[in-house]
């Protein structure tokens, strides 16, 4: 990502509107870049004081300060999100593995099944095979 994509994603990372592949991109750009991180630091200031006076918000005034907590947020949310989907591909995995094995124990008992074995009947009463001759 190039400082002009990234400069015009921080309206859009100020009302929470990038998706987690966005989002990433531009919190690696921000963190390597000072110039797009000042940027950053001023629509923040501004956006800040703006719901400060709006919504009489409390918190924090150093507008500096809460930048660099809410990065770090969002990088642990990133990395957790990350992490619930590797454990979802693993579970998904360990399911499909598991209807894997069952299915091939249903075949082999199927296969190795003795077909002149008595059958019950309808009320769970034996009953013999019976030979057509």
């Amino acid at each position: 990502m190039n400082c002009r994509e990234t400069q015009q994603m921080i309206y859009r990372y100020l009302n929470n509107n990038l998706n987690e592949r966005e989002l990433q991109a531009f919190l690696d750009h921000v963190m390597e870049c000072p110039s797009c991180y000042e940027e950053l630091e001023i629509y923040y200031t501004i956006h800040v004081a703006l719901d400060y006076l709006e919504d009489e918000e409390k918190g924090t005034t150093n507008p500096a300060q809460r930048l660099r907590k809410e990065l770090q947020d969002r990088y642990r949310t990133l990395r957790r999100h990350r992490m619930f989907r590797s454990f979802q591909i693993i579970l998904v995995g360990m399911a499909f593995a598991a209807l894997i094995v069952t299915a091939s124990i249903q075949v082999r008992m199927l296969l190795n099944a003795d077909p002149g074995i008595v059958s019950e009947g309808p009320a769970g009463e034996e009953k013999e095979e019976t030979c057509g001759k």
